[in-house]
């Protein structure tokens, strides 16, 4: 069998699932924590992310923050979420 687990590779962070692949373009659970992983398998920190209407934002950590003001002073709601009107149109 393969473990799966947190793999840090250089400066970046990246999570294999148990049959050794690699999640990308994906959101993980852990610890109560919620993390997103691009294309290229590369957990998102300190950055926006797109979703349904409305933005999420990765913290330093990678966890998705919530109930909370950004760094650029957007405010997030319980569920992690801004929503933009712009998105909406």
């Amino acid at each position: 069998t393969i473990d799966g687990g947190w793999i840090q590779e250089n400066d970046h962070w990246k999570y294999k699932k148990g049959d050794g692949s690699f999640l990308s373009s994906a959101w993980l659970m852990d610890k109560g924590k919620r993390y997103y992983f691009g294309e290229d398998g590369i957990m998102a920190a300190n950055q926006w992310l797109k979703g349904w209407f409305c933005w999420y934002y990765a913290g330093p950590d990678g966890a998705m923050l919530t109930n909370t003001v950004t760094p650029d002073g957007y405010e997030l709601d319980d569920t992690g979420a801004y929503y933009d009107p712009a998105l909406s149109e």
